[in-house]
């Protein structure tokens, strides 16, 4: 009976934690799975993009991508997608072929980390060059997320 109960309490407790965990990282999404879930409930979006051997990209992924705010915010409000731009594997986006060096290139990337941000509709808005700090990026991602298109670009004033 001791071992019931104790394992009912272990399964009690294991659910409660569970109804109250947060998400620890960014849910990022492919270019490809991008499409879909915009389609199903439209939000702003950001494209990590990144090289292997940059190191402020693995600073920021460290640092800024696991704060729990951050991860917060973005999970909630965001799509986010992870770019390697010297990746020459293709996947299909936006009806297209595409790989990561072409979609860098296309979003004018000329260091990393950048991040693109992305309307609903999957339009470029602007790119944020260089390694952002957590309170910084959440800086950033609040003014995107209360400014409507053409208006000041929420980069101005922050660095």
């Amino acid at each position: 009976m001791k071992i019931l109960f104790s394992l009912f309490a272990i399964t009690i407790t294991f659910n409660i934690n569970s109804l109250f965990a947060q998400d620890t990282e960014i849910n990022w999404l492919t270019p490809e799975q991008l499409e879909a879930k915009v389609k199903e409930e439209p939000r702003k979006i950001f494209f990590d993009v990144y090289t292997d051997w940059c190191g402020w990209c693995k600073v920021m992924d460290k640092k800024t991508f696991s704060d729990p705010d951050v991860v917060e915010y973005v999970n909630e409000n965001f799509y986010a997608v992870k770019l390697d731009a010297e990746s020459q594997e293709t996947f299909n986006f936006m009806g297209q072929q595409a790989s990561g060096v072409g979609l860098a290139r296309s979003f004018k990337v000329n260091s990393y980390p950048t991040i693109v941000f992305m309307d609903e509709k999957m339009t470029t808005i602007f790119p944020v060059p260089g390694f952002r700090k957590a309170n910084e990026f959440m800086d950033v991602l609040k003014k995107l997320d209360e400014m409507k298109l053409g208006q000041n670009n929420p980069q101005q004033g922050s660095n």
